[in-house]
């Protein structure tokens, strides 16, 4: 894997930015809202118009509250779902026997990635601005598909580094835990003393697709597609 010459960036920005090129092109974009539901043409369920959002104001024992609002119904001529691994639209569309998406493919694979983000003093001796590394294996046992990342990166004159393991969530041992493998890689040599110095700030996760082209669904029907990972890419 060759990554010369090209660039460190963070996704949460560049979705912000991206958020604001569509806004000048007129998009309206509705953050806060959760798509609840599929709405379809007709009782036949054979042509997608639109979702319905989450309805809002609802107590932990499922009565509506004083500040209670019914979902939205959002109707559109084509309708792009993009929800990430296994989103809750997505499955049910998959579930529609009309549209038949997973009929020719594979089943979809799994993995599960974990990130911490480090900052570093100017004067730290391991930082390497640019610096990126790719690692396939360790520490995961050689039944268990996965691998780590390390990226070195100047955020707004600070030094970081985001340090992750991805594992696939096929693994055998059901002991096994994600997070405890990469406390497990921050331990080896390479790694230990980079993080000496440093400090955590930030840390998360996320699910991916690990399917392949194999698993790809037939991504277009009446009135919608997918796009992403709901889509398997």
């Amino acid at each position: 894997m060759n990554n010369h010459g090209n660039y460190i960036v963070s996704l949460g920005q560049i979705a912000k930015w991206l958020a604001t090129q569509a806004e000048s092109l007129g998009v309206d974009i509705l953050p806060g809202f959760a798509a609840d539901q599929v709405v379809y043409a007709d009782e036949n369920n054979d042509r997608v118009i639109g979702i319905i959002t989450k309805d809002v104001g609802i107590g932990k024992d499922g009565k509506k509250k004083d500040n209670f609002e019914p979902g939205i119904m959002l109707k559109a001529r084509q309708t792009i779902f993009s929800e990430g691994c296994r989103g809750s639209l997505t499955k049910t569309l998959y579930e529609n026997v009309k549209f038949k998406l997973r009929e020719n493919c594979s089943p979809q694979t799994f993995a599960l990635g974990v990130k911490e983000l480090w900052e570093f003093p100017d004067n730290h001796p391991e930082f390497d601005k640019g610096l990126i590394m790719h690692a396939v294996g360790y520490p995961l046992d050689w039944k268990t598909y996965g691998g780590s990342f390390m990226y070195h990166f100047n955020a707004n004159g600070v030094n970081r580094m985001a340090l992750g393991l991805v594992t696939a969530l096929d693994y055998e041992n059901p002991t096994l835990s994600p997070y405890g493998e990469l406390q497990k890689l921050k331990h080896h040599p390479l790694f230990k003393k980079m993080l000496e110095g440093g400090k955590c700030i930030a840390y998360g996760a996320r699910t991916l697709i690990e399917g392949g082209i194999q698993a790809l669904p037939k991504l277009s029907f009446p009135g919608g597609i997918l796009i992403g990972d709901s889509a398997g890419f």
